[in-house]
């Protein structure tokens, strides 16, 4: 164990009775020599400059790796960039863009305002940014529901006009069958009867 010096004493008295501690040449052995009047005048210990000094050379030492990883991704993220482009060069110049082609691309981009939408549009190649802003979402149905729909019924998921139907629907008339047995009988089909005779 290292020796107790007049310092460590007088902390110690200061630390259990404050100011109320005697001054630190009260505190100095017989062998002492050279004893501090006060506390102000205590030097500080080469324990805490050593401690300081690492902590501060750390902390440079830290500093310096982050900027070194960060000009490297930087420069790692610059050079596949310009892959990129030089493989859409390449791309365009061995297959051609149609005009359609380029009009999507571009609208898609404008569609970008976010870092979210951009990083959605880097990673889905342009599909997660829609063309059209919907203002409300539509309630889709099943195909075998569309499919047993009646003739002259909407066949997708809009909702259906209010009101009366114009004459030209050709739901709001419908085409009775002709009370004819033998006319029914060659077409195959059932024979239309009324309810009052043949019963």
């Amino acid at each position: 164990m290292p020796p107790v010096s007049t310092i460590s004493r007088y902390s110690m008295a200061v630390l259990a009775v404050g100011d109320r501690a005697e001054p630190p040449s009260f505190y100095s052995a017989l062998t002492d020599v050279n004893c501090p009047a006060d506390l102000n005048t205590v030097p500080a210990t080469s324990d805490a400059v050593v401690n300081r000094d690492t902590q501060s050379s750390e902390q440079s030492l830290m500093a310096i790796e982050h900027d070194a990883e960060h000009d490297e991704e930087t420069e790692e993220k610059e050079a596949q960039w310009n892959a990129l482009m030089a493989l859409l060069e390449d791309k365009h110049q061995q297959f051609g863009n149609t005009s359609s082609g380029l009009k999507t691309m571009i609208t898609r981009l404008r569609r970008v305002s976010t870092v979210g939408q951009w990083e959605a549009f880097m990673h889905s190649a342009g599909d997660g940014m829609p063309l059209r802003h919907h203002p409300r979402a539509a309630i889709r149905v099943q195909p075998t529901s569309v499919s047993r729909r009646m003739p002259g019924v909407s066949r997708g998921s809009k909702r259906r006009p209010c009101g009366r139907p114009p004459k030209s629907d050709p739901a709001r008339h419908r085409v009775k069958r002709p009370r004819n047995l033998q006319c029914n009988v060659s077409h195959n089909r059932p024979n239309a009867k009324s309810h009052g005779e043949g019963h």
